[in-house]
């Protein structure tokens, strides 16, 4: 259930289609994060990974697609993700709410294919 900080974020900012509410685990090393949550009363789950160096965020079509975001075409060249350059499919903004910030992030959305299947985003 979302918190009134996300209600209020999601009727000031509508333009996002989604919400995502990161929290990591005390004590957690890992970093890969896992987060479950509530979509429509459907249960989600949503796993990512923060990348401080990174130059964007990464996101697979197929989250984008659970989490409702509206995907803008938009064709980017990317290196760094695979041996290869990778094309982009578009890209998609989500409102992120950490324990301490609540950001917009600026998506570069990529094939499933892509992104290994255990992740579903980078968020840089």
């Amino acid at each position: 259930m979302a918190d009134q900080s996300t209600d209020r974020i999601e009727e000031d900012n509508p333009s996002p289609a989604a919400s995502l509410r990161l929290e990591t685990l005390k004590g957690c090393t890992s970093p890969v994060a896992t987060l479950l949550f509530l979509c429509n009363g459907e249960a989600m789950h949503f796993t990512y990974i923060i990348e401080r160096g990174a130059d964007m965020s990464v996101l697979r079509q197929s989250a984008a697609t659970r989490l409702n975001g509206s995907i803008t075409p938009e064709v980017r060249v990317s290196s760094g993700l695979s041996a290869n350059n990778v094309c982009s499919i578009g890209t998609c903004q989500l409102i992120a709410v950490f324990p301490r910030a609540t950001i917009e992030v600026l998506f570069t959305v990529v094939a499933d294919d892509v992104m290994p299947a255990t992740l579903d985003a980078i968020i840089g």
